[in-house]
């Protein structure tokens, strides 16, 4: 039986036309992706996204334990193909405490799931996410961005 812990790490959401961007403060647990899961959901109703795109930006952290995986990967399936997500890209730099270890297990999260790139820089990351946005015919316009 699972026992619920204080919310571990920071998120800052951002909404730029049919992309999410999350700026998480890590290291993070798994209280943190539900309430993150919840937040996106609010978001995509609030901005009524479909098809759309995550893009992760981990600042700091991006260790996290077993559960919080399997906490993610559940939360994947829910969120990807029912509620429209096209693709997922996380920014994980060599300066990002976990980055070598989080992408091998990342890619265990999103297996079967989404399609999922790693970028060193946000640039590229984004210009990834573009690319498949268009391949869905929508784009996202740099000028409409708003924080949650």
């Amino acid at each position: 039986m699972r026992h619920a812990f204080p919310v571990h790490g920071a998120t800052c959401i951002t909404v730029i036309g049919s992309m999410i961007r999350f700026c998480l403060e890590g290291p993070w647990n798994a209280e943190m992706i539900l309430e993150n899961h919840r937040r996106l959901r609010l978001t995509l109703d609030k901005h009524r996204l479909n098809p759309w795109v995550l893009l992760v930006v981990p600042v700091g952290s991006a260790l996290c334990g077993p559960d919080t995986l399997d906490t993610m990967r559940d939360c994947a399936v829910r969120d990807s193909a029912p509620l429209g997500r096209v693709a997922t890209a996380w920014v994980l730099p060599s300066e990002v405490e976990g980055a070598e270890i989080m992408r091998v297990m990342l890619k265990k999260v999103y297996t079967g799931v989404s399609p999922l790139a790693f970028f060193d820089r946000e640039e590229d990351a984004t210009n990834w996410l573009l690319g498949c946005l268009a391949q869905w015919g929508q784009g996202v316009e740099d000028a409409s961005s708003s924080r949650h």
